[in-house]
């Protein structure tokens, strides 16, 4: 059962005289009745409400209307009313909770007036502080984009994102940022909100240098590529890179031949342009080296064909048949090696048919007698 106790005042002014405090001289207030529970909450009056000046992740401010001149009593509790942070008086319309709230929880906060002269109490209030600042902050860049990812802040509904003079509030936990400037330093903040603005992590990203322009393949054979491009404002050096190959070239030109490769293979070649301080800036282009005519060797005897295929790519398909009636029957089928040559011997003293696929299309077809 609710317990409660009254409070009761009776100023009867046409009886008693006004009384005078011992000290102040100021005549003492009428007594307005409060009505205060087991629980430690009184009856709040709407027309006294709490606003939130400022609030983060540790703490927050408030005021109210003034209510009396003889101070404040400020309760504050856990959203579930398992802990009361504190029980304070105060002077003023005003009151800074300690910084040690946790982010993103909600606490229930009251005033009451003290002796009061214009009503009683605020209404009690929920405050969510605000979350926390997020995590695991990566960032990569190119010579004009910022691309930021963290971990979702927890409470956060949405993250106010900047990146030098631009800013953006997104509701997931990434952002890009365009149109920057080569070669230049951004500091880069993210601020969890929900909707008070909570922690921020903090880092410097650098854009890169601006990649090669104009990068093309200008020349070919079976074992080479030439590649050139435009020069790099304030590139000082190139990184030229085969993907999938270890093969890497360095150079302060902007032309380079890429020797030792296979006939009829394409590769992807990437250059880098390096500058002192910066990221590099990265192009990639694709060629293809020259295709090779297959070579093929039959040495016979009388019982066997040793067959003998060259200069094809890396897995080329070749077929060896022999025939049957008005049609050729498949025997053997196998594959050209690494260095593009296959070698395979048949017992067999009829005619043989060899054909040799690269990329689903016959190139060749050889048969002996």
């Amino acid at each position: 059962m609710r317990r409660t106790w009254t409070i009761l005042a009776i100023l009867m002014a046409a009886i008693l005289a006004p009384v005078v405090g011992p000290s102040t001289g100021i005549a003492a207030p009428a007594v307005t009745a409060i009505s205060i529970g087991n629980d430690g909450w009184v009856t709040g009056d709407p027309a006294y409400p709490v606003t939130v000046v400022t609030a983060d992740d540790a703490s927050f401010t408030v005021s109210w209307p003034v209510m009396g001149n003889y101070g404040y009593t400020v309760r504050v509790t856990t959203g579930d009313e398992t802990q009361t942070i504190t029980s304070a008086p105060v002077i003023g319309n005003t009151w800074t909770s300690p910084r040690s709230l946790a982010p993103a929880s909600p606490y229930l906060i009251q005033i009451v007036a003290n002796l009061a002269l214009h009503g009683t109490a605020t209404p009690i209030t929920r405050i969510t502080t605000a979350p926390a600042a997020p995590v695991n902050l990566r960032a990569s860049a190119t010579a004009t984009s910022i691309t930021a990812t963290w971990s979702p802040a927890k409470g956060a509904t949405r993250y106010l994102v900047t990146a030098g003079n631009q800013s953006q509030i997104v509701t997931s936990p990434s952002a890009a940022f365009t149109q920057l400037t080569a070669r230049s330093s951004y500091d880069l903040t993210v601020t969890a909100q929900n909707p008070h603005s909570g922690g921020t992590v903090a880092a410097t990203i650098k854009t890169a240098t601006t990649p090669p322009a104009a990068l093309r393949v200008t020349r070919r054979t079976a074992t080479t590529l030439t590649v050139n491009w435009a020069p790099t404002p304030a590139a000082t050096s190139y990184h030229v890179s085969l993907a999938g190959h270890r093969v890497s070239y360095s150079t302060t030109g902007t032309a380079i031949i890429i020797a030792g490769l296979k006939p009829g293979t394409r590769y992807r070649v990437s250059v880098s342009a390096n500058s002192a301080g910066f990221p590099p800036g990265i192009a990639a282009v694709s060629g293809d080296t020259a295709k090779t005519k297959p070579k093929v060797t039959i040495k016979k005897t009388k019982k066997t064909k040793k067959i003998t295929v060259t200069k094809v790519a890396a897995g080329t398909k070749i077929r060896i048949q022999v025939p049957r009636g008005a049609k050729w029957r498949l025997i053997r089928l196998i594959r050209a090696s690494k260095s593009g040559k296959a070698t395979v011997t048949i017992r067999t003293a009829t005619r043989i048919r060899v054909t040799i696929n690269e990329t689903a299309r016959t190139i060749r077809v050889v048969r002996s007698k």
